[in-house]
C-alpha cells in the first residue's frame, strides 16, 4: 500500500486535501485515479496534486493512527453507477455517537456514508451525491451482522 498526500483546488477557489492509500507506487497512476475520484465525487476541479509519502512521515504515521482507533473493517462489493465497487465498513468508535453499531462506508479511503442500527433497523446516511446507495442499506445492514454472528 502506498500513501499520498492529495491536494484538490475546486472552481469556485476552495481546497480539499489529505492523506490517502491507494494499491499503486505508480504516482502517475494514483493521479489519475484520485483525479477521476475527485471529479466523481466533487464535480469540476481546477487542478490536483499528488505527492508520494514515505510510510515513516509523520502525516501517514497520524494517518494509520486514526484508522487504528476505527473498530472492525468489512468488506463489501456493490454496484454503483454501472461499476462495481470494492469498500469497506469501518467500525466508528468515540463520543457524539448514537449507537455502538455505527459504520462509515469507504471506498480507496474516500467517505461514501454512514450505516448505523437504530432500533430496530439499518439506516444509511448518504454522502451527496450517492442517495442511490442507500438501496443497499439492508446488504449492508446483513454484512455487519454476518461479520459479528448477530444475525437477527
Amino acid at each position: 500500500m502506498a500513501y499520498y498526500r492529495v491536494t484538490i483546488w475546486l472552481k469556485n477557489g476552495k481546497m480539499k486535501g489529505g492523506i490517502r492509500e491507494y494499491t499503486s507506487t505508480d504516482l502517475e497512476l494514483a493521479t489519475e485515479y484520485f483525479a477521476a475520484v475527485a471529479v466523481h465525487q466533487l464535480g469540476d476541479i481546477s487542478d490536483i496534486e499528488v505527492a508520494h509519502l514515505s510510510a515513516n512521515s509523520r502525516a501517514v504515521r497520524e494517518f494509520k493512527l486514526q484508522k487504528c482507533r476505527h473498530g472492525h473493517t468489512i468488506p463489501v462489493m456493490f454496484n454503483f453507477q454501472g461499476n462495481k465497487i470494492a469498500g469497506v465498513l469501518s467500525e466508528i468508535f468515540g463520543s457524539g455517537q448514537e449507537s455502538s453499531s455505527v459504520f462509515h462506508l469507504m471506498v480507496q479511503s474516500f467517505y461514501y456514508g454512514r450505516l448505523r442500527k437504530t432500533n430496530a433497523s439499518w439506516v444509511f446516511d448518504p454522502s451527496p451525491g450517492y442517495n442511490s446507495l442507500i438501496s443497499y442499506t439492508d446488504y449492508f445492514g446483513k454484512a455487519v451482522e454476518a461479520f459479528s454472528g448477530d444475525n437477527k
